[in-house]
């Protein structure tokens, strides 16, 4: 489970972060009060909030310090320079100590009230993957809604890769999936890359329908033609080494 030190904690919630100053301390505030609340309902012993601050300009790194004096509960971890969205989650990965381990992004496109339910699923079904798709997409603009549709096929076509929604940020992984994972992108395609792995592995993955939320402040720039240029770069370059990996067994509830 990484190479992070210390004791192992029942979850790890983390949350990769560039320059979100103006909502990190409420993604945080939210992330831990709901932990809280499932500690004092006996859900949970002990968990953990890892929040990656990938080379921030705007003052990101120092709220996070500032939070972590008062939370203890947070752990900061800071890249010097931005690196991009993949190397924010293979560190979060390294540095994660939960038995279970949920990742969402730091504006929240998710109610955090949610997370309760997604950490019962596991344990109910089993499963060594939790991932949510959107249940509506009446919020997304039409570009966005094509983009997301086009890149899930061709996911499906290059990867067998037989799930709703390949980006969306709400995976919970277990900490034996973590170890098998080991993803190596450097784009956004680590998302589509640690669920091929697991499901090349025969790990269970199993799918929720989550509401997605909007966007309070900043840009995302995950959707810009930059972004998709690299990305399809790296797809191509990586689903043949992928595709030789073990076959899959993928198996929804």
């Amino acid at each position: 489970m990484g190479s992070a030190a210390g004791p192992p904690v029942d979850l790890t919630v983390f949350l990769p972060a560039w320059n979100e100053r103006d909502t990190i301390a409420d993604a945080v505030g939210a992330a831990v009060d709901v932990l809280r609340d499932m500690r004092r309902a006996g859900s949970l012993e002990d968990f953990e909030v890892v929040v990656v601050d990938d080379g921030s300009s705007d003052g990101t790194g120092e709220v996070l310090d500032e939070l972590a004096e008062r939370i203890p509960e947070l752990r900061p971890v800071h890249h010097p320079v931005n690196r991009g969205v993949g190397p924010a989650i293979r560190t979060a990965l390294e540095h994660s100590r939960g038995r279970l381990v949920f990742y969402t992004d730091a504006d929240l496109p998710i109610d955090m009230g949610e997370l309760p339910a997604i950490v019962e699923l596991q344990r109910d079904s089993g499963a060594d993957v939790v991932i949510g798709y959107r249940a509506t997409r009446t919020h997304e603009s039409p570009r966005r809604r094509v983009y997301s549709v086009v890149y899930n096929a061709l996911v499906r076509a290059t990867l067998g890769l037989k799930v709703r929604d390949v980006n969306f940020a709400a995976k919970l992984l277990t900490a034996e999936a973590v170890d098998v994972v080991r993803p190596r992108s450097e784009t956004i395609f680590i998302d589509a890359e640690i669920l091929a792995r697991a499901d090349r592995a025969g790990l269970r993955i199993v799918e929720t329908p989550l509401e997605y939320r909007l966007r309070k402040a900043g840009t995302s720039t995950t959707s810009s033609l930059g972004q998709i240029w690299l990305l399809l770069r790296e797809m191509w370059s990586m689903v043949p080494e992928i595709r030789r990996s073990r076959a899959d067994s993928y198996q929804r509830q």
